[in-house]
């Protein structure tokens, strides 16, 4: 198995499990194991905190590091570790973190998606990260993280949000194979 197809995986393991493991982790820590056997049940309707989201970042950005070998200098998590709800906006900056980190590891340029520039709500010192993201197929366009309605996300969308990144991430740092890929084959 390729270097790419651990990073596929991993990224799938991290997206679609990170937000249950942070309820569950988080009930088990304050001794509350009845709440961490249904933690996982109530994911699409629990605010995501700004402590979830940032174990989240920092487990995204260790497999990422770890799967593309980089080295770039982004600084680090900006997001503090609080009860707090997480904002989409602080998402959003982190996600622009992880793109500049990842960034000198692509392989292949994605074809640009249009910008629907009167949904993308987000802070005015952000917004031209955001139009990038959302460019570049990183953030989707009329999805919660850059549309709303609120500024919280709840553990599903910021989940969801996470998957959708970093699916994007692992495409773009893939190089592709005539061999295998009916587009580069004729095939397709």
């Amino acid at each position: 198995m390729s270097v790419n197809h651990h990073l596929v995986a991993g990224i799938a393991g991290v997206s679609l499990s990170a937000c249950a493991l942070c309820q569950v982790d988080g009930a088990t820590q304050q001794g509350l194991a009845h709440k961490a056997k249904s933690a996982a049940s109530s994911l699409s309707g629990s605010p995501a905190t700004e402590a979830e989201t940032r174990t989240i970042i920092l487990r995204v950005e260790r497999l990422v590091r770890e799967v593309t070998g980089s080295k770039a200098q982004v600084g680090s998590v900006a997001i503090p570790s609080s009860g707090r709800l997480v904002d989409r906006n602080e998402v959003i900056a982190e996600f622009w973190r992880l793109y500049r980190m990842t960034s000198p590891k692509f392989k292949v340029t994605p074809r640009r998606i249009d910008l629907d520039e009167k949904v993308v709500q987000v802070w005015p010192r952000l917004r031209s990260e955001a139009d990038e993201l959302i460019r570049i197929g990183a953030v989707a366009n009329y999805g919660p993280l850059a549309a709303g309605p609120g500024s919280s996300l709840t553990l599903f969308q910021l989940g969801d949000a996470v998957g959708f990144f970093v699916a994007r991430m692992a495409e773009m740092t893939y190089t592709p194979s005539e061999k295998w890929d009916p587009l580069l084959n004729g095939n397709g």
